[in-house]
């Protein structure tokens, strides 16, 4: 069996925030500490994504600025995104954000259910 690479386990770990902001907005009103942190969790995974692609496309985010992608990166990372790939950024941009709404509304619906007892 082949190894998952860094881009394959943070594909896991951000669907797994998904996932884990689904079973948490079924259970808890919105606003509790476990949604912030899942909240935290998202924005640092993908921006970490941002410096390790930055690397991997041979134009590297400087040191100093990689803080600044790390506290920022609602904002930062699309705009990475735009300015490395274009129009077709902003394309993978609005799917991503499709996949992970639709993935944490789909557990947020089986979680509630199956919490109930429906």
């Amino acid at each position: 069996m082949e190894k998952l690479g860094w881009p394959g386990w943070f594909l896991v770990l951000f669907l797994g925030t998904g996932i884990l902001w689904g079973m948490l907005f079924a259970h808890q009103p919105l606003g509790q500490l476990g949604e912030q942190i899942v909240g935290l969790a998202v924005s640092e995974f993908l921006a970490l994504w941002t410096i390790y692609d930055s690397r991997r496309r041979g134009r590297p985010i400087p040191v100093l600025s990689q803080d600044w992608l790390l506290a920022f990166a609602v904002v930062l990372v699309p705009l990475y995104v735009l300015w490395s790939r274009g129009w077709r950024g902003g394309v993978a941009i609005c799917l991503t954000v499709f996949a992970w709404s639709l993935l944490s509304n789909v557990v947020l619906q089986l979680y509630w259910r199956w919490s109930i007892g429906a």
